[in-house]
């Protein structure tokens, strides 16, 4: 379904219904706006979000993906369970940004969730599809970038275990072009600081998965987690970072957590244990039982010796 902007309303039935309570991914939506403001503002240069208020106060954000003609640009929503978590009313608009700064809003509207029959979900929490043709797939959530402000989703405040290689990737998306410069052929790269621990700059650089994928308005980034960052537990702190010619540019610090492992040295017990104990015994009684028999035996040639010399005597 098309939802036109006009001026800066949009142009929908008041709390039109976004699905129904428990839906995720089923039903989309497509925010078309004029691509060039009154004075002259390219929007297509910019990142679209629908930006939500629930009634209960719950806010929110849902990064739209983006396609452009020269008169229009097309922003497509995805209903997925942040919005259809419950039966609810909410207010919502459309924010298109870029890495310097807000661009352009539109007006709020108001929308709606109709419910259904309570039951659980096994679904996940679904902001945006992540489809990649082969290897390890980022987790659904993106971490994004809006007014230099990494965002990052409740999913990923705790990013990795301690000792993690290889088993999560997570996709970050980022504006490409800031105060009308195109970073698109820049070098993109993570710096993490691990603690006390040092510091490290991961180069998206499409080696080793650290890949970047380069879009109309924005560019993608998959972020596979491994050494140096998951070898410490404790906060995890980031900041992407954009650099050319003459050029550079930082979004603000983000944090996130590295939680601890199970680590130490085996157990050595100091008392034997039950079975050990239960064996040494057994050995005990079947020693002893063998010393019995080696009397016996002695005593028995001992009773022969005495009775052939009583008869040698008579």
């Amino acid at each position: 379904m098309d939802i036109l902007v006009r001026g800066r309303a949009l142009d929908v039935p008041k709390f039109l219904s976004l699905g129904v309570q428990g839906d995720n991914g089923v039903e989309e939506y497509r925010f078309v706006v004029p691509r060039y403001t009154g004075s002259g503002v390219d929007l297509g240069t910019g990142v679209g979000y629908f930006v939500f208020r629930l009634d209960d106060g719950q806010d929110g954000r849902v990064l739209l993906d983006m396609e452009k003609d020269e008169q229009k640009v097309y922003l497509r929503l995805v209903v997925g369970s942040q919005l259809t978590a419950a039966k609810a009313n909410l207010t919502g608009l459309v924010h298109i940004s870029d890495m310097d700064g807000a661009l352009w809003n539109s007006e709020a509207a108001r929308f709606s969730v109709s419910g259904t029959i309570a039951m659980p979900s096994p679904q996940p929490v679904f902001y945006r599809s992540a489809r990649m043709a082969s290897g390890l797939k980022p987790e659904e959530n993106p971490i994004t970038v809006a007014e230099r402000t990494m965002v990052i989703p409740a999913d990923a405040a705790v990013i990795a275990v301690a000792q993690d290689e290889n088993s999560t990737a997570r996709k970050i998306v980022a504006p490409r072009f800031a105060g009308g410069v195109d970073m698109a052929e820049m070098a993109w790269y993570l710096h993490t600081e691990m603690g006390d621990n040092g510091t490290d700059d991961i180069y998206f650089n499409n080696e080793l998965g650290q890949t970047k994928t380069v879009q109309d308005s924005t560019v993608e980034l998959t972020w596979v987690l491994r050494p140096p960052q998951t070898s410490f537990a404790g906060k995890l702190r980031v900041q992407l970072c954009v650099e050319g010619d003459g050029f550079k540019r930082h979004t603000y610090i983000a944090e996130m957590t590295v939680n601890p492992h199970l680590s130490g040295e085996p157990v050595i017990p100091v008392e034997p244990s039950i079975m050990e104990s239960f064996r040494a015994e057994l050995e005990a009684l079947r020693d002893a039982a063998k010393a019995s028999e080696t009397n016996a035996k002695t005593s028995e040639t001992a009773a022969g010796s005495s009775a052939a010399a009583a008869k040698v005597s008579e």
